[in-house]
Order: C-alpha cells, then structure tokens, then sequence
C-alpha cells in the first residue's frame, strides 16, 4: 500500500500530465520558480496538507486479515497551487497556457493505476483501493493575498487550486489479532442458530381506547412475527419475586396476538398475584434443542379497579379511603370507604 513517497508520487505525476501543457513544467516554490527561466512554464506548489477525517477512524481498506485489527492509515488531502508563466511573463500567452493545464485536469479527475505506476519507485500509490481524486479548490481573495504575500520576493502570477484526496500512507505498526477461540459454548457444541426470525413488540391495544388494563381486560400486543408457536406472554413487575407467564390466546396473526388478564371474580387472590403499577410485558420463546430467549419489553401499566363502596365498618385487611360528609348528604352516614 501507500508509503512516505506517495507525496512525492502524487506531484510527480501530476508533473508528468501537465508536460504535454508547456515545455517546462516545475516543482518549485514560486519565489525561485522563474529564476533562470523566460519560456513557457507551469509551476505546480504543494504548499499545505491536512488529515481527511472520513478515514481517521477506519483501518486501510483491504489491508487487514480476517480476525485482525489493522490501525488506521495516514489520509491526507494534498493542496496545491499551479501558476502558469507565459513567454516572456506575457499574460496573454500565459492565460493559455493555464488553459492548457486545467483542460488536462479536468480531463483527469481520478489518477489511475496507468497514471501513477513508473512515476517513482516504491510508493506503492498505484495498489491503493481509494482512487485518488484531482478536485478545483477555489482560494479566496484573500487567502491567495496572503499565500503570495508569504513567499516575499515572488511577483504574483496567475494562479489556480486544486485539492487531491485522499492519499492514505499505510501505517507501520503491525496489525492486532485477537486471542484464538479455545471453546464455543457448553461442552464446546457451538453457537446455536436458528434461520427463523425472532418475534418483537411494538405497542400494546387496551380495550374501549383506555390508557392502561385492568383485570379482565383482553389485551391486545402488537408486533412482528407473532404467528410462531411455544410462545408465552410474560409480566414482571417490581413487587413479585417471579414473573407471571400467560398463554396467549389461539386465534393471532403475525402482526396481533391477544391475551386475557384473569378478573377479579375468578379468584379471591388474583389482587395479590396482580398489583397494580407498571409491568414489563415481553414474549418467551421456546423452540426445540435450542435455549430460551426473550424478545424485547414494553411497559405496561395496571389499574387498580373499584370493586364496592363500603361503610367505614369495611373488614380488617381493606383498603379504605375515608371522607366526610355533611350532616345533610343522603349517605345518611358520618362517612365511607372505596374499596379495590
């Protein structure tokens, strides 16, 4: 992959594309580049490279093993400045001659291998998967002012920017490999894997529009892939040490299946087998010669319910809401209690 030399690689070709340009085609800073020379001559001056972050984080394409991890490669994007000097410093003959060179440019937006190979020995810019591309890069007015006014002694010429992207100079620290796998699974029996898809909730239907269920109600969970079979509907909830598990009922579809919370008249006990709060709803498969897995949770709250109102005299045991009542209520009572 890339080295060190690819710099040199990438001005040296670009040198070579613009030989057919002018008759003279330098590499120089502009401050020394018309020193001895009065002809034709296009200067071309790398003066600034910076890092391309799209390829900071990612190791060289192709470069690491399977297994491996490869440090990320050096990317850098080249700027460059090319003058073009007329005969004589005429600018007329100059202005063609930039014509000239960047009608070649935009001829090559991307160098290839046939570009790059022979040009230095070494660099190895011709094997890099990312093409390298030649982009017009326009400097303002005043970052042209101050590019010129740098190089001191040098006469401004006309001048044009290019950009080239990305080189990426492979890194010289060696690749890691992560420690060899001595044993997959229990018993060494490897993973298990299953090519059916895996069941998942996206949003729970109370019935009559209600915000939250009640005991008796038929809940409805909506999803993906709910049609598959040895499956159960599991709550958990804070104050039970032992989720709850319920069947679902037969009739369901890939996208709805529905489930029957159990009604208080059913049994005495179901108040303290179901408090009332937030439960974590989600779905237990269970397929043969493989483990159990859970899909994901949605919440889903349970309302406590009014069953009677009673006397103040309600049982010992009772949750009991007590207000008073003016002397002339119908009650024909000092107060009473709201029982659940």
């Amino acid at each position: 992959m890339s080295g060190p030399n690819a710099l040199a690689t990438v001005t040296a070709t670009l040198r070579h594309l613009l030989s057919s340009a002018a008759a003279t085609v330098s590499t120089k800073p502009p401050s020394v580049a018309r020193v001895g020379e009065s002809g034709e001559q296009i200067n071309i001056f790398l003066y600034s490279t910076h890092c391309n972050p799209a390829f900071s984080n990612f190791p060289m394409p192709g470069e690491a093993r399977s297994g491996e991890n490869a440090y990320p490669p050096l990317p850098l994007v080249l700027n460059y400045l090319i003058t073009a000097y007329g005969a004589n410093d005429d600018d007329i003959s100059g202005q063609q001659l930039m014509g000239r060179a960047m009608s070649i440019l935009h001829d090559h937006p991307l160098l290839g291998r046939t570009d790059i190979e022979g040009i230095t020995p070494d660099s190895g810019l011709q094997q890099q998967i990312e093409r390298v591309r030649i982009t017009p890069y326009t400097l303002s007015l005043d970052d042209m002012s101050k590019l010129w006014t740098s190089l001191h002694s040098a006469e401004y010429r006309l001048s044009t920017g290019y950009q080239v992207s990305a080189v990426l100079i492979e890194s010289t620290r060696a690749n890691r490999a992560p420690l060899p796998v001595l044993k997959r699974g229990e018993q060494d029996r490897g993973a298990d894997v299953t090519a059916a898809p895996s069941p998942s909730i996206l949003g729970l239907r109370f019935p009559n529009q209600k915000p939250g269920a009640e005991l008796g109600d038929l809940i409805t969970i909506l999803g993906e892939h709910l049609g598959v079979d040895n499956i159960v509907i599991r709550f958990q909830h804070p104050l039970l040490v032992d989720p709850i598990d319920v069947l679902p009922d037969l009739d369901r579809s890939e996208t709805e299946m529905a489930v029957k919370l159990p009604a208080q008249a059913d049994d005495v006990d179901v108040g303290s087998k179901w408090p009332a709060g937030f439960y974590m709803v989600s779905l237990v498969i269970q397929r043969p010669d493989i483990p159990v897995w859970t899909s994901n949770a949605l919440a889903m709250p349970l309302c406590p319910k009014l069953q009677s109102v009673d006397p103040t005299t309600a049982p010992a045991g009772k949750r009991r809401f007590d207000r008073r009542m003016p002397s002339s209520s119908s009650f024909g009572s000092t107060g009473f209690a709201i029982v659940w």
